[in-house]
């Protein structure tokens, strides 16, 4: 199994690159499991600024 991991400021953004990668890769994968988290973080200013993650663990359907 292998894990690929998004990471965006957007959600927008976010479903711009997964849905990418998609497009290359997702005839060629088997996906197992997804999972999307929204966090926060403080900058060099001190300032919060929210993030958008997405993990998608997948079998390489040419390996199984």
């Amino acid at each position: 199994m292998q894990v690929k991991m998004f990471r965006a400021d957007k959600l927008e953004d976010l479903e711009a690159k997964v849905n990418a990668w998609l497009d290359e890769h997702g005839a060629k994968i088997d996906i197992e499991h997804t999972q999307t988290i929204a966090g926060s973080e403080a900058g060099d200013d001190a300032k919060q600024s929210t993030f958008y993650a997405i993990s998608i663990w997948y079998y390489d359907i040419a390996k199984r």
